[in-house]
């Protein structure tokens, strides 16, 4: 299931092929991909965010629609495409490129799945209505689909959080620091969401809020060989554990661990207790939601 908008143009401006494929060469996270004269596909893949959505310039595509349009604009055979069922983020991201692409070859939108009283209106959307639509349109579909088929939902809070730690986290970065991942996990028992980042040494590091720390350690086994221990941590104490050494990053929902004494903190690090997570898979960001069901 996708969210799909519909690019339009005015009759007397020409939107050249040329110029749109030179235009997504130069913009980060796209590749290009030719399938015929006439037929583009631009695909965008974060690797960092996940987040994935195609535009496509089709020429045999011609528009069909009991739709009647303003004699001044015509549809110019591109279309823009993102899967539902994804956390809120993925709009954030898609919707900024989409108000960015309208605004630089001056186009219209029609957004086919509008909800509001701009449904069948072809109009310059700015990223926040695009963005209030594919929430609204996804928040349906999840709970029509979450009556037949399971689906696996977190507050929307964390998911927020993810992508603004994730976007962010270098230029919260003051100096030197490890950068840890958040990641989500799933307790296989009760289908809970939990977000966590890992931990496995002590140096500085920034400290992102999660629920769980993973916390890897490497002890000497039989022979004298290293063996690799994971334990599944809650956050609060890992916090507990370190506070001595945690400094608050500004306002924000960060410390910077900054381990000065490093035998105190080594300390502190090996008395961190061994708890099992068994329980838990991790699960990829697009496949959860973050729709209260």
């Amino acid at each position: 299931m996708s969210f799909d908008l519909l690019f339009f143009k005015n009759k007397d401006e020409n939107i050249v092929l040329d110029d749109v494929v030179s235009y997504f060469e130069n913009q980060n996270n796209f590749k290009v991909l030719p399938l015929d004269d006439n037929y583009y596909r631009f695909i965008y893949r974060n690797k960092e965010t996940r987040v994935v959505f195609v535009m496509t310039y089709n020429e045999t595509n011609e528009l069909i629609s009991d739709q009647s349009f303003d004699e001044h604009i015509e549809y110019c055979y591109m279309y823009f495409t993102i899967n539902l069922m994804r956390p809120s983020f993925f709009a954030y991201e898609a919707m900024n490129i989409v108000e960015a692409f309208i605004n630089t070859f001056h186009l219209y939108i029609y957004d086919i799945q509008s909800l509001t009283e701009d449904k069948n209106t072809v109009k310059s959307y700015t990223r926040d209505e695009l963005i209030q639509s594919y929430i609204q349109n996804n928040n349906l579909i999840c709970q029509e689909y979450k009556k037949s088929f399971p689906l696996l939902s977190i507050e929307k809070e964390k998911t927020d959080y993810f992508y603004s730690y994730v976007i962010n986290k270098e230029q919260l970065a003051t100096d030197e620091m490890i950068l840890p991942d958040i990641f989500f996990i799933k307790n296989i028992n009760d289908e809970s969401l939990h977000s966590v980042f890992s931990f496995d040494d002590i140096e500085r590091t920034l400290i992102p809020k999660c629920d769980f720390v993973l916390v890897l350690k490497q002890e000497k086994g039989f022979l004298g060989i290293k063996k690799k221990r994971t334990s599944l941590i809650p956050y609060q104490t890992f916090i507990n554990q370190f506070k001595h050494m945690l400094e608050p990053l500004n306002d924000l929902d960060l410390y910077v661990l900054n381990p000065v004494d490093e035998t105190k903190a080594r300390e502190c690090y090996e008395n961190l207790p061994q708890i099992d997570h068994d329980k838990f898979d991790m699960i990829n960001v697009d496949e959860i939601v973050d729709v209260d069901l």
